[in-house]
C-alpha cells in the first residue's frame, strides 16, 4: 500500500508569506499617496535689504526681491536703548514694504561720544523670517568749514590783516579737539595774532579749538607782513581744518586759500 503525505503547516506559511506581502505594498502605496498628496514647501522668498547711514539716520533700504508687510518689525540697539519700528504710511503707499523704499530711523549722539555701534534686525512676521540681521558703526557727524578774509585797509602799507574763520554748521553737534593747519611761505612775517577761541602755536602754525558749539563761528586774527614779494608782488597762503569728529558730510569747505598783497602797486 502507498501512502500519500500533506502538510496542512506548509500551505498556511505561504499563505501568510504571500498576505504580508500584499500588506506591506499597500501600506507603502498609501504612504507614498499620503506624501505625494500633500503640497511640497516653497522656497523661502529672497529679499535684499541694505542698511547704510545717511547724517544723522539709519536707512534700511528695501533693493528687491519679495515685498515685505507693512507690519514688518524692525529691531535698533544702539548702546543700552532698543527701539522697535515699521515701515510708515509715507514709505508704503500699497500697504507693502517694495522695492526703492527706505525707512530712516533716527539716531542721536551725546556731547561727548562720536561713536556707537547699532545691532539691526528686519522681521518678517508675515512668514516669521529674519530678513536682515547685523551690526554697524555710527559716527557723529559734524560740518565744520573755514573761510579767509582780508580786512580793508590802506593798501600802501605793505601787511596784510588776516581773518581766518572756523564755522561749525551743524544745529546739535559740538565738535571738539578742532586743529586747523595754517601754510604759509617762510618770508611772510606773522604777528598780533589774536584768537577768539583756543590758542595757537607759531612753532607750527597750528591753532587749536577745544570745542565749538553747534551754528557758531570763532575767529583767528593775524598781520602778516612780507619780507620779499617776488617778481609776482603776491603771495598765496591757505589752511586746513580737522576735528576729532569722524565725518564730514561737506568736506570740500575744509580747505581754504587767498592771496596776499594782489593790489599793491
Amino acid at each position: 500500500m502507498r501512502l500519500s503525505l500533506t502538510s496542512n503547516d506548509g500551505i498556511s506559511q505561504m499563505i501568510s508569506t504571500i498576505l504580508l506581502l500584499g500588506i506591506i505594498v499597500a501600506l507603502a502605496s498609501v504612504i507614498y499617496l499620503i506624501v505625494l498628496s500633500n503640497p511640497l514647501p516653497e522656497n523661502n522668498p529672497k529679499v535684499d535689504l541694505v542698511a547704510t547711514l545717511q547724517s544723522d539716520a539709519i536707512v534700511i533700504t528695501h533693493k528687491g526681491g519679495h515685498p515685505l508687510d507693512k507690519n514688518t518689525t524692525i529691531e535698533v540697539a544702539i548702546g543700552n536703548t532698543t527701539t522697535y519700528h515699521q515701515p510708515t504710511r509715507d514709505i508704503i503707499e500699497d500697504g507693502q514694504w517694495t522695492i526703492g523704499e527706505y525707512l530712516l530711523i533716527p539716531y542721536d549722539f551725546q556731547d561727548n561720544q562720536i561713536s556707537q555701534q547699532a545691532s539691526i534686525k528686519v522681521v518678517d512676521t508675515e512668514s516669521n523670517i529674519m530678513r536682515l540681521i547685523g551690526t554697524m558703526e555710527l559716527t557723529a557727524d559734524c560740518d565744520l568749514g573755514i573761510n579767509f578774509l582780508i580786512s580793508p585797509k590802506n593798501y600802501s602799507v605793505e601787511y596784510e590783516i588776516i581773518n581766518l574763520t572756523v564755522t561749525n554748521y551743524d544745529e546739535a553737534q559740538t565738535a571738539s579737539d578742532i586743529t586747523i593747519t595754517f601754510h604759509h611761505p617762510l618770508d611772510l612775517n606773522l604777528s598780533h595774532i589774536n584768537c577768539q577761541q583756543g590758542n595757537y602755536s607759531e612753532s607750527i602754525d597750528v591753532w587749536t579749538i577745544p570745542s565749538l558749539q553747534p551754528d557758531t563761528s570763532t575767529t583767528l586774527s593775524i598781520n602778516a607782513r612780507a619780507k620779499y614779494l617776488g617778481s609776482t608782488g603776491q603771495i598765496k597762503i591757505s589752511a586746513t581744518i580737522q576735528s576729532s569728529t569722524p565725518y564730514d558730510p561737506y568736506p570740500e569747505n575744509n580747505y581754504a586759500s587767498i592771496t596776499l598783497f594782489d593790489n599793491i602797486e
